[in-house]
């Protein structure tokens, strides 16, 4: 690898960077994939209307939109429609609607979008998002010297998910995530000469951040403290401090002044039950963690050499660890607690996307520390790294897979993004009810802490083994069970028959013929399956009732049907296999279609994988 001598380390990794950013973009873009939708749309208006309308006042702007529908195609609201609290996320007090929204993205965002529509912002989005490059590598050269090293690092640690998908997406997450690792960077290079603009910038970018989301104040306040007490210790800079102080103030203060202006009150508007300590946030903590969507750590398995890491950080810079540390949290901890599990519409992992910016610190110190010791080794985890992260750049931007936050109710053969066919040997916290009894969950969480654990102490190779088989036996355990999903009928769309409990009847004289259900339907991945109907008839078994079968909505074409007879009054189970070919691509229902003859109940619809 001499050649990487030659090049420019930054440069190389910028020009890459977005080219896959760019990429990503213009390739939905083109297919007209991953259109602006959940809190985007609400972003984007704001923006017009700072810019267009140049007022932080809501009406304008959403009149314009839901006449136009420029920016949501499928509008917020009919075109005659009087923006108010129900259609436009504002909310209506003494100086007109305001919306609940925090303007900083929109202010940022503003210019960019108003010259070149949705795509021009999100380019803009993208190019700033490449800061997380630049910091990266400012901070590599902390911790190594050696240019090959540095390039491998920095590139296994941030070009990776979830900021090349991340990145055009109209959030704050990403741009709190740089302040903070702005901040971070700062702090490590106090006593370094810098041209006062260039700290002026890192003093915009750190008190900007309550202005993106409240919530981010109190990450910017634990960097802007510990940057005054280290300054005070050792450079007794009191200009420096004034200017950081009064920056701080005078942010907080207008922002103060905006929330009290347009909702009556200096914290904006928010109220009781922002919040909430639970099962499901415990469950929704650790799986932006270590969830197979949700999760930083899945999503770039670079990052399980940042969890070790932590520790040698500690020991080796014990004051800026615990800053790291608090800053880390501060991103994280709250996003676990938001009733809006994990992001609501939004791409999965949205919750961990700042604390994933910061994260990048003990990925780097560690490989760079493994470079050091064992460049070998060095060399073999960011290479699988790259090569992962290349393969899933191939699903996310080529075949455009299905990137939203599931619901706690889906099924858990359709949850996995981009690990499907280990999906069920991988942590999977997305429903409290059995979370925290599957293993694959507690595997990897012990597994986790080991790895924590582990840099602070002495890492044992025999114990590491020991986890590792661990979790290939939790996976192997939880993936060998026979894994049901039952379906009742009366929750099922029909063409003819009744409820009847939980399942539907239909009667020869009383009904008439035609399907007593179908549906759900079912989003599947190839392979083969097995579906057991559970009925009632009361006609001789010789006697055709009906016939059930596996329905394919894209190829409009039965997959597989089997009679049904009679069962003279007696529950029956016919069970049918059958196999599907289209992988993540084919929606299948359940149907019974009956003849009209005797009595048929239908009871359940039992669907094995």
């Amino acid at each position: 690898m001499n050649f990487i001598k030659k090049i420019d380390g930054l440069y190389c990794l910028l020009i890459i960077y977005l080219f896959f950013s760019l990429s990503t973009v213009l390739l939905w873009s083109y297919k007209g994939e991953k259109k602006v939708t959940g809190d985007e749309p609400h972003y984007l208006i704001m923006a017009n209307g700072i810019y267009k309308y140049k007022t932080l006042e809501q009406t304008k702007p959403y009149r314009e939109e839901f006449r136009t529908r420029d920016v949501y195609e499928f509008g917020l609201a009919p075109w005659d429609a009087e923006p108010s609290g129900d259609n436009a996320h504002s909310v209506m007090e003494n100086n007109g609607l305001f919306n609940i929204h925090n303007i900083g993205l929109p202010i940022l965002v503003g210019l960019p979008f108003v010259f070149g529509g949705i795509l021009g912002a999100k380019i803009f989005l993208i190019i700033f998002s490449s800061l997380i490059v630049l910091i990266a590598w400012k901070i590599s050269g902390i911790y190594s010297s050696n240019k090959r090293n540095r390039i491998l690092a920095v590139a296994a640690s941030t070009i990776a998910l979830p900021f090349i998908p991340a990145s055009n997406q109209v959030f704050p997450d990403i741009i709190a995530g740089i302040a903070a690792l702005t901040g971070l960077y700062w702090f490590l290079t106090i006593k370094y000469n810098r041209p006062a603009a260039i700290e002026f910038l890192f003093i915009a970018a750190i008190v900007f951040m309550p202005w993106l989301q409240i919530k981010f104040a109190a990450t910017c306040a634990l960097i802007v403290c510990s940057l005054v007490l280290k300054i005070y210790i050792e450079t007794k800079n009191f200009k420096k401090i004034s200017l950081i102080i009064f920056s701080m103030a005078a942010s907080l203060l207008l922002l103060a002044f905006y929330n009290n202006h347009a909702f009556g009150k200096i914290s904006g508007p928010y109220s009781d039950g922002a919040l909430e300590l639970s099962k499901t946030s415990l469950m929704v903590l650790l799986g932006l963690f270590l969830d197979q969507n949700h999760g930083f750590v899945l999503a770039n398995p670079v990052n399980f050499i940042g969890v070790i890491a932590i520790g040698w950080m500690f020991k080796s810079n014990r004051i800026f660890a615990l800053l790291w540390g608090g800053v880390f949290l501060s991103l994280l901890v709250p996003n676990s607690l938001h009733p809006n599990w994990y992001g609501g519409l939004s791409f999965s992992g949205r919750f961990a996307w700042a604390a994933s910016v910061v994260f990048t610190i003990p990925t780097i110190f560690g490989l760079l520390k493994i470079a050091n010791q064992k460049n070998n080794l060095f060399l073999l985890l960011t290479s699988l790294g790259v090569i992962l992260q290349f393969y899933f750049f191939i699903l996310y931007a080529l075949i455009s897979v299905d990137t939203y936050n599931k619901s706690a109710d889906v099924w858990i053969g359709n949850y996995s993004i981009f690990h499907f066919p280990f999906d069920l040997w991988m942590p999977a916290l997305y429903n409290s009810r059995w979370a925290f009894e599957y293993l694959p969950n507690i595997g990897f969480s012990l597994f986790f802490v080991f790895l924590l654990i582990s840099g602070f102490f002495h890492f044992n190779k025999k114990v590491f083994y020991l986890f590792l088989i661990f979790v290939f036996s939790c996976g192997i355990l939880e993936s060998s069970k026979d894994k049901k999903l039952v379906f009742y009928p009366k929750e099922m769309p029909h063409e003819t028959g009744r409820v009847n409990g939980s399942g539907r009847l239909a009667e020869e004289g009383y009904d008439l013929s035609g399907f007593i259900h179908y549906g759900p339907p079912l989003l599947i991945r190839n392979g083969s399956y097995e579906v057991t109907l559970s009925y009632k008839s009361s006609a001789d078994d010789s006697d055709e009732v009906g016939r059930f079968d596996v329905y394919s909505q894209k190829s409009h074409s039965i997959i597989n049907q089997e009679v049904m007879n009679g069962t003279q009054g007696v529950e029956k189970k016919l069970t049918m296999k059958f196999r599907v070919d289209q992988a993540g691509k084919d929606f299948i229902e359940f149907r019974t279609n009956w003849n009209g003859s005797s009595r048929v109940e239908i009871l359940e619809i039992t669907f094995s994988y």
